[in-house]
């Protein structure tokens, strides 16, 4: 999942993001690398190097926020606790690899669908948006959480400034970026899941969230290095609250300072010790995908369809993105996420979905179009052909005996004191 999205600043961003100069021997940062057009375009194809990340930054940062360069977002994809159990206590390079590629697929998807920026119209003299698909990520891998736990996580950070289409850099407007948060982290979640599939692991499906864990990782172990999110529970209950904002609070209410000095082997060692201490052992793992079962298939373009009737069940319009999370999450990993945004624009293109007359930039369904105007059509024609059930004045003194708020009232008035059908 995207655990955060927060604007970085100049400042000692490069510090933050590589851990306090873990450094190779060639002067690049481990578990570091470039992505994005940009980086293309720029011959940033390797790992990053401090001499690089300043480069970028002059090229990259903005003045705002009373006089701070904003350098621009870190994106964080955290991985599923079971996931970071196994690739960094059990030492699986396989899934180290899988969620490597899971955050460029959703680096993909950003890149692609969430960029914009501002540009003006000479003509009509406003401004508007545009949409850019380029971008520069510099992306730093982290594997412990600041209790010292085993948390695999990346911090890939979208410089500020991406091309227009003349090639100038312009400053991103973030809106749409927080927008497609939850689509781009159920592409992360959904990639990473396919790729510990195909190395014969059995995973469990949330569909109401779009995450999962690893099958066989039992409760106990999960438990056991979970320290963090325990703390941040105990914070939510304090807090009587149980919203995703509020997680956030409770997340950054709870932040302890990231220790420094990290004896990085001792660290590991320490966890594969109360890993065994829980039977959690290199031969236990080794059963994991010995009992795995194939992956069902689905097709990409039914799952597609089922989130579209699942989305028509309460609402005549929806955004284009609301149809891709929930396709996502119905298909419960067993199709590409590729797949799935390829079907939901072959929808689009086929006019099976079609742009909503009203409402801009909301998707709608041929079906929902000619609901709507047989509505319409029928109150036109029964428009004031028969009497209210209320009149005005009764229904006022009875309205003001409810706890009806003024917007619910206004809606109870119009129905049960029409004289329309």
């Amino acid at each position: 999942m995207i655990g955060n999205i927060k604007k970085l600043h100049a400042g000692d961003a490069f510090g933050y993001l590589s851990e306090n100069n873990y450094y190779l021997d060639s002067d690049e940062v481990q578990n570091s690398r470039w992505h994005g057009k940009l980086a293309q375009r720029r011959g940033l194809l390797a790992a990053v190097t401090r001499k690089e990340f300043d480069q970028q930054t002059l090229l990259n940062a903005t003045s705002s926020n009373r006089g701070k360069p904003v350098l621009g977002f870190d994106i964080t994809f955290s991985a599923p606790k079971s996931v970071s159990i196994l690739g960094l206590v059990m030492g699986d390079d396989r899934v180290l690899e899988a969620h490597r590629t899971a955050v460029q697929s959703a680096l993909d998807y950003i890149e692609t669908n969430c960029l914009s920026y501002r540009a003006f119209d000479r003509t009509s003299g406003q401004q508007y948006l545009q949409q850019s698909n380029a971008a520069l990520f510099s992306v730093f891998e982290h594997h412990e959480n600041r209790l010292l736990e085993p948390q695999l996580h990346s911090h890939s950070l979208l410089f500020q400034q991406i091309p227009n289409l003349s090639g100038d850099l312009r400053a991103i407007e973030s809106h749409r970026l927080f927008e497609h948060k939850l689509v781009a982290g159920t592409i992360y979640q959904t990639q990473l899941a396919r790729a510990l599939r195909g190395h014969g692991l059995d995973i469990d499906w949330n569909i109401s969230r779009g995450t999962f864990e690893i099958t066989g990782v039992t409760s106990a172990v999960l438990k056991a290095f979970s320290g963090r999110r325990q703390e941040v529970l105990e914070q939510l209950q304090y807090m009587q609250a149980s919203s995703r904002k509020a997680a956030d609070l409770a997340a950054l209410f709870t932040r302890a300072e990231k220790p420094k000095n990290k004896d990085k082997p001792a660290l590991r060692q320490s966890w594969k010790e109360k890993a065994r201490a829980l039977c959690f052992t290199t031969k236990y793992v080794a059963t994991l995908d010995q009992n795995s079962t194939e992956a069902q298939q689905v097709n990409a373009m039914d799952i597609v369809k089922l989130a579209v009737l699942h989305l028509t069940e309460t609402d005549a319009v929806f955004e284009k993105r609301h149809v891709i999370l929930t396709a996502l999450r119905f298909a419960r990993a067993q199709t590409c996420a590729s797949d799935i945004l390829d079907a939901v624009d072959e929808m689009i293109e086929a006019e099976r979905l079609l742009m909503h007359p009203i409402h801009a930039g909301y998707l709608t369904t041929p079906d929902m179009i000619e609901l709507e105007q047989s509505i319409v059509q029928h109150e036109r024609e029964t428009r004031g052909q028969r009497n209210p059930i209320y009149s005005e004045a009764d229904l006022q003194k009875k309205l003001t005996e409810t706890m009806l708020d003024f917007e619910q009232s206004e809606a109870v008035a119009q129905i049960l004191a029409s004289a329309s059908g």
